[in-house]
This record gives C-alpha cells, sequence and structure tokens, in this order.
C-alpha cells in the first residue's frame, strides 16, 4: 500500500498576497519574491547562538518562519468553546506534494518543505483533530473546566489582593501584579492565606507545590495555565463546518511547532523583539523559526517566471552558498509542477 504521507513537510504562506494581488500577475510575482527575501535573508547576525547580541531593532527583520496567533474556535459540550488561544504556532503539511496544490490554493502559493525529524527537533507534532459538535465531544469540555478552575482562581486571588491593598500601603494593582509574580512580602500573608483556603476548597487540582520551594502557589498555577494553552494550541477541527462532518480539515495532514520556552532556549525558535506586557496586540507573535540551507529541501513557488527570476536573483542565490562552485539549492517546484510528478 502506497504511503500517503509525504516525506517533507511543508509550511505553505501566500493566502494575503493571493488576496490582494490576485488579478495582477507582476504585482502578484513580486509580493512572492519579497517574501521569499524576508523568509531567507535579514540581518545575519540572527546566525549566532545567542540573541544577545542582535540589535533589538533589528530583530523584526530576523530571517525565518514567522509564528502566528492560533485561530481555531473550537466548539465542546455545553456550549463551551475555546478561543483565541494565546500560543505562536507554525503550521505545515505532510500531505504528499502530487496532493498539495488544492492546499496551495487555500493557504498560498509558496511552499518551504522540510523534513520531519527538523520539525520534531523543535518539537513539532502532528494536530489533534476534534469533532467541533458538542453531542461528540470529550476533550474540549475537560480543558475548558480547567482552564475555567484557573479563571476563578485568578479572579478570587485579584479580589483578596484588592482586600488588602488599602491596609498594605500598595494600590490594587501592584498588590496583584505581587502577587502574580510570587508572594514573598510579609504584609501580603493573608492574601497567600485566602489562596490557600480557596485551594482547600478545589483539592482536585492535586498541585505538587512542595517539589520545588521557589515556586510559590500562583506562579504554580499560572504555569500549569499555560501548560493548558500549549495543549489546546495542537487542537484543531476536523470539518471547516462541523455540522456537515466535510472533514476538509482532516484530510490536510497537520503538523504544527508551539512556542515554548525550550526550544526557545536552544536556539531553534527566535525572539523578534522585546517583550510586550500583552503580545497578543501584535500582529504577529513576536517569535520566528530560524533555518539555513541545508534545512530547507523542497521550495515550491507559484509559476515558472517566479521560479525564473529567484534563480537569476544574486542575493538569493548568495543565501543557498556555494560548495566547490557548486549551488546547494532544494528541489524548486512550481504548482503547475506539482501536477506532473
Amino acid at each position: 500500500m502506497r504511503d500517503k504521507r509525504s516525506e517533507y513537510l511543508v509550511h505553505w504562506t501566500g493566502k494575503d498576497i493571493e488576496r490582494q494581488h490576485r488579478l495582477n500577475p507582476d504585482e502578484r510575482r513580486r509580493a512572492y519574491i519579497e517574501r521569499l527575501h524576508q523568509t531567507l535573508l535579514g540581518d545575519p547576525r540572527h546566525y549566532a547562538n545567542s540573541q544577545e547580541n542582535i540589535d533589538p531593532d533589528k530583530r523584526q527583520s530576523m530571517p525565518g518562519l514567522w509564528m502566528t496567533w492560533s485561530a481555531e474556535s473550537l466548539l465542546g459540550d455545553m456550549g463551551r468553546r475555546i478561543e483565541h488561544i494565546p500560543m505562536p504556532v507554525t503550521c505545515f503539511t505532510e500531505l504528499p506534494l502530487t496532493s498539495a496544490r488544492g492546499h496551495a490554493t487555500r493557504y498560498g502559493s509558496m511552499g518551504f518543505g522540510f523534513t520531519r525529524q527538523f520539525i520534531l527537533k523543535r518539537r513539532g507534532n502532528p494536530v489533534l483533530y476534534v469533532a467541533g459538535r458538542p453531542e461528540y465531544d470529550v476533550i474540549i469540555s475537560n480543558i475548558f473546566g480547567a482552564m475555567n478552575v484557573f479563571g476563578q482562581f485568578e479572579s478570587e486571588a485579584s479580589e483578596a489582593a484588592k482586600r488588602i491593598a488599602p491596609r498594605t500601603g500598595f494600590d490594587v494593582d501592584m498588590a496583584i501584579s505581587t502577587l502574580k509574580q510570587g508572594i514573598t512580602d510579609s504584609q501580603l500573608r493573608e492574601t497567600l492565606e485566602d489562596i490557600l483556603r480557596w485551594l482547600d476548597r478545589h483539592p482536585p487540582l492535586e498541585l505538587n507545590i512542595a517539589a520545588d520551594p521557589q515556586v510559590t502557589t500562583a506562579k504554580a498555577l499560572e504555569n500549569k495555565k499555560k501548560a493548558l494553552w500549549l495543549v489546546a494550541a495542537y487542537l484543531k477541527n476536523m470539518s471547516e463546518c462541523p455540522a456537515d462532518e466535510d472533514m476538509t480539515y482532516l484530510n490536510e495532514m497537520e503538523w504544527r511547532i508551539v512556542h515554548s520556552y525550550p526550544v526557545e532556549d536552544s536556539g531553534l525558535i527566535c525572539e523578534t523583539q522585546p517583550a510586550l506586557s500583552d503580545p497578543r496586540l501584535l500582529k504577529n507573535p513576536p517569535y520566528k523559526i530560524p533555518f539555513d540551507e541545508c534545512d530547507l529541501k523542497v521550495l515550491v513557488l507559484p509559476d515558472a517566471d517566479t521560479k525564473n527570476q529567484v534563480l537569476n536573483d544574486d542575493t538569493i542565490r548568495s543565501w543557498f552558498g556555494s560548495r566547490n562552485g557548486t549551488f546547494r539549492y532544494p528541489i524548486i517546484l512550481t504548482i503547475d509542477d506539482l501536477i506532473a510528478i
């Protein structure tokens, strides 16, 4: 039986270009070549192992695949819904290239292909598809319920901080900020006692606080909440219209790399600008996934004219470098080539 999985996992981009320049071939081609420049090129100092030497003003122009905010809206049992998941993700498909033309129509006509090992090394995984219908749900409602517990905790903790703020001399915002960072000031002990009493009423959490004496109750809960968000970022609806059960997305065989700090610390995900208090205000998350010419195994371009222009672009040619006078190009295909393979 023929393997339906591709040897390479491809990240597709250009949906915005198709929307803006679909009726203008010259502008469409220019936009795709600019996208290729942005992805392959940029401040050469990004190749350093440490991000400390990179000028923060240059980080936005670093090469690499952009991470985007997870845009899933997941409906579970009893009307529970998870949406606007605050986790940066980059998506790939395991579809064979011979079947990818329709996928490119949906997500853009430029593809960057990598080995499965490249994705796994960055802790990428296949997504977990869910039905998206309340009567079939067992996953969304449970994750939602756990998140709701954390939300209730944060609400009660904030109220506790407000109650003691007048007596401690802290303003409310400062008291809440101190609470979230970890309770160390003796004047906030009453807040801690309130939180512990709240936890006593919610034993199913089974927090292992004693494992690290430096981790406060508030910090431990915050870490567990982030862990739930990370798991939720791997969820995807099976169908574009769950009521019709069309299985459109299930057939995409999607993988995702989700941001995690261990991967960032290893340099396999790079921050593009200093962290903000609320990074969700940004159009894109402040992270990219860098790669070099040895990582890129397949490059799919929109058409033959774009391919010819890319092959004659000295800047792009120099990115691929040369070994003994031979450029290390990946497999370069066009959308039309996918039919002929």
